[in-house]
C-alpha cells in the first residue's frame, strides 16, 4: 500500500514548473527576457506574456516540487511549508529546497521577499480557494504570474498541468522521461498486485 501511494505521490509532485530571467529591474510585469522575446501562455486568469527564456523563478505552491524534481537550477524562491515527504526519495531536490529563500505560505505570499529576489517569472499550481486570497496585483507588479491550477485535484489534471509547466520551462524532455519512469513504476505495481486491485477504484487522499 505504501508503494502504491508512493507512485501516486510522484504524480502529485509533477504539477507545475517555470523559470525566470534577470532583467536588472524588479518590475518585470511586461514579461520580457534578456533577449526581449516573449510568448503567451494560459493561466487561470487568462493569457499571460512570459519570457521565452526565463532564468529566475519564484515557485508558489505546487510548482516547487515539480521544478526541483526535474533538476531546475532557475528556481530562486519557494513556499515555506514543504516537508521531506513531498520529495520522496529525491534527496537532491529536498536539499535544494531547503537551501532556497522562502517566500511565504500557500495563501499568504511574502511580497517583499519575492520582490527582493527579482524574478522574471512567478509560477504556481495554487488551488482556487487559496488563489482568491492572494493579491494578484502585487504579484504582477513584480513579474508575470502564471497559475496552472483550475481548482481540480484530479490526477488527469495533474498530468496536464505538469506537461504545461514543463513546456513553459523548456524542460519537456526531462518531464517526459520522468513521466515514463512513473508509468513504468505504475505498471510494475499493477502487475504485482493485479489480483487484488483489478476492478477496484482508488482515490489519493494525500500524497
Amino acid at each position: 500500500m505504501t508503494e502504491t501511494h508512493r507512485a501516486w505521490a510522484l504524480v502529485a509532485a509533477l504539477p507545475v514548473l517555470l523559470v525566470v530571467a534577470p532583467t536588472g529591474c524588479s518590475d518585470n510585469s511586461d514579461g520580457k527576457s534578456a533577449s526581449g522575446e516573449t510568448r503567451s501562455v494560459e493561466s487561470v486568469d487568462g493569457p499571460v506574456e512570459i519570457p521565452v527564456d526565463p532564468q529566475r523563478i519564484v515557485a508558489l505552491r505546487g510548482s516547487a516540487e515539480a521544478l526541483l524534481s526535474l533538476g531546475s537550477d532557475e528556481v530562486v524562491g519557494v513556499p515555506d511549508f514543504y516537508t521531506e515527504d513531498y520529495f520522496g526519495t529525491d534527496t537532491a531536490a529536498w536539499e535544494k529546497y531547503q537551501s532556497l529563500p522562502k517566500v511565504g505560505t500557500i495563501a499568504q505570499p511574502d511580497y517583499e521577499a519575492i520582490l527582493a529576489l527579482e524574478p522574471d517569472l512567478i509560477v504556481g499550481n495554487v488551488l482556487e480557494k487559496h488563489w482568491e486570497a492572494i493579491d494578484k496585483e502585487k504579484l504582477t507588479a513584480i513579474a508575470p504570474v502564471v497559475n496552472l491550477e483550475g481548482g481540480s485535484l484530479l490526477v488527469t489534471d495533474w498530468y496536464e498541468t505538469f506537461a504545461e509547466a514543463a513546456d513553459i520551462a523548456d524542460m519537456s524532455e526531462k518531464a517526459d522521461a520522468q513521466k515514463s519512469e512513473f508509468y513504468a513504476r505504475a505498471e510494475e505495481i499493477h502487475e504485482k498486485y493485479a489480483g487484488k486491485i483489478d476492478g477496484k477504484k482508488f482515490v489519493a487522499v494525500a500524497s
